[in-house]
């Protein structure tokens, strides 16, 4: 058996700190009504928009159906780019079924 390590901290996954950075916090709920709202989308919106306006609408679909102040924003805008080629891979994906 190897030793044990119980004084050191548990690994946090890297998106640890984009969730909780500059004081906003996004929650299991908002991230939950985000993945929804990318898979509930025309997959032809998600491939087809340029990235600023990728982000822009989901950010605005976000802020329509929840009350989200200026640092959760900035957050989720943070948190949409740096997720944008993923959102785009799901969509083609979904396009071509076929191709798996």
């Amino acid at each position: 058996m190897g030793p044990k390590h119980e004084d050191q901290p548990i690994a946090q996954p890297a998106y640890s700190a984009a969730i909780h950075a500059q004081g906003g916090c996004m929650t299991p709920v908002m991230l939950r009504q985000l993945w929804s709202l990318i898979e509930t989308t025309q997959a032809t919106l998600l491939v087809t928009l340029d990235d600023a306006a990728l982000a822009q609408w989901l950010l605005k679909q976000l802020t329509a159906n929840s009350a989200l102040n200026g640092k959760d924003k900035d957050l989720f805008d943070k948190y949409i780019q740096s997720r944008l080629s993923l959102i785009r891979d799901l969509a083609q994906q979904r396009l071509a079924p076929e191709l798996l």
